[in-house]
């Protein structure tokens, strides 16, 4: 619907639990993910993402097929 999108939502929730967009991380790999890249403070693109996603990221990690969500997450717990 007109309106929403993942960065609302993931803005939503980040008051509904407290937690400062700032402090979020997301991960996406295409366009429909874009508002959410840019509402957190950490927002990583994976591999096979389109560059526009990569150019709005501040990491890249590997692709779906290569553990790239796995690699998102441990690289926030750094």
């Amino acid at each position: 619907p007109a309106g929403v999108s993942k960065g609302r939502t993931l803005a939503l929730l980040s008051l509904m639990y407290g937690v400062p967009l700032d402090n979020c991380a997301a991960v996406g790999d295409s366009e429909n993910d874009l508002a959410m890249l840019r509402a957190v403070g950490a927002p990583i693109a994976m591999g096979n993402a389109a560059q526009i996603v990569k150019e709005a990221a501040v990491r890249v990690v590997a692709d779906n097929a290569h553990n790239g969500v796995a690699q998102a997450i441990l690289s926030c717990l750094d």
